[in-house]
């Protein structure tokens, strides 16, 4: 929708679990070459030169280059992304050749009807493998105050120390960190990572695209999870990221599955609410399933699919969490992209 290379072959979009304003979508570039620079050196490509370094780096396999980036963690598996992309600059390939910000302001943005969707526990993504792990747990909920910012991609803050006293006040009633607020915990991952930078896009396009706009918030869990695959089978945390995936592609993680009737409901649902936003530009173009209506930003709505596979509208679910962070967006400066 923002690169120059290809917003103009694009006729709506259909976003799942992300935007480009969330904190693992882009990185700077001093960041990246350090991070970069890093890797090669545990490839045995060590230089300080571009040009050597991607000359070494074309001879490893990309198996080892995978497996070497995953020494670039701070902590467990945090940052979750170590390679995002940055902005390019203007040139004449460029893929990104601004900022997401700055694109959408100057109306280099498709102007395309656009459908979001996340799922009520994005969180279980960055969280479910801590709760799983007893000395991860423990290293976690005693050193949140480091260990937070790390997992939730909020270090780039200035003062992300006052951010982190805000979120135990905010989410967990200043009380400790412990697996008792398991859900709460997940929950800082979810609104930080997915559900207020999804706020933030589509408050963007509104503006600048003027385009209809469709949310929804995925809350059906069936007998599958990725949050089993992402790190805690023995508990349910609610719904994981990529869980409408379940229902939308075939998949072999599960070997042989036959979906109950209920699970057939979600298929035919979800991939007809799919197709039809695909076809016509809105979601429900007929009486097949209770109107879901474009978002209005004075009023906050989402289409909410709730564990019987219903859909229907609800309002300001989630406004106090998208409040929060908007006033730690307005307070807190952040290290520029650029």
């Amino acid at each position: 929708m923002m690169s120059p290379l290809t917003r103009d072959f694009v006729s709506g979009a259909i976003i799942q679990s992300g935007s480009a304003f969330a904190p693992w979508a882009l990185t700077p570039k001093e960041e990246a070459r350090n991070k970069t620079l890093a890797l090669a050196n545990n490839l045995g490509c060590a230089s300080t030169e571009s040009k050597h370094v991607v000359e070494c780096l074309r001879k490893i396999s990309a198996v080892d280059i995978v497996q070497a980036s995953s020494r670039l963690y701070e902590w467990a598996t945090a940052p979750v992304i170590a390679f995002k992309p940055v902005v390019e600059g203007e040139s004449a390939n460029a893929f990104l050749p601004d900022t997401p910000e700055n694109l959408m302001r100057s109306g280099k943005s498709a102007k395309v009807p656009v459908l979001f969707s996340f799922t009520s526990g994005e969180g279980i993504l960055f969280t479910g493998y801590i709760f799983n792990n007893s000395k991860l747990t423990r290293e976690f909920t005693e050193g949140f105050e480091e260990l937070g910012p790390t997992t939730f991609l909020y270090r780039d803050y200035k003062k992300y120390s006052d951010i982190t006293k805000k979120i135990r006040s905010f989410y967990l009633g200043n009380e400790n960190v412990s697996l008792k607020k398991a859900l709460q915990i997940i929950n800082i991952g979810t609104d930080i990572l997915v559900v207020y930078p999804i706020h933030i896009l589509t408050d963007m396009h509104l503006k600048y695209a003027k385009t209809p706009v469709y949310q929804l918030m995925f809350d059906y869990r069936g007998a599958r999870s990725y949050g089993d695959l992402y790190g805690d089978p023995l508990h349910n945390y609610g719904v994981c990221h990529c869980d409408e995936l379940l229902y939308l592609f075939k998949t072999n993680l599960y070997g042989v599955y036959h979906e109950s009737e209920l699970e057939m409901k979600a298929v035919k649902g979800i991939t007809k609410l799919w197709a039809n936003f695909a076809k016509t530009g809105n979601p429900t173009p007929n009486y097949e399933f209770s109107p879901w209506d474009p978002i209005d930003m004075n009023n906050l709505t989402y289409y909410h699919i709730d564990n019987n596979f219903d859909g229907r509208t609800v309002k300001n679910a989630l406004s106090d969490r998208i409040s929060f962070w908007e006033d730690i967006a307005s307070n807190y400066d952040k290290r520029p992209l650029v």
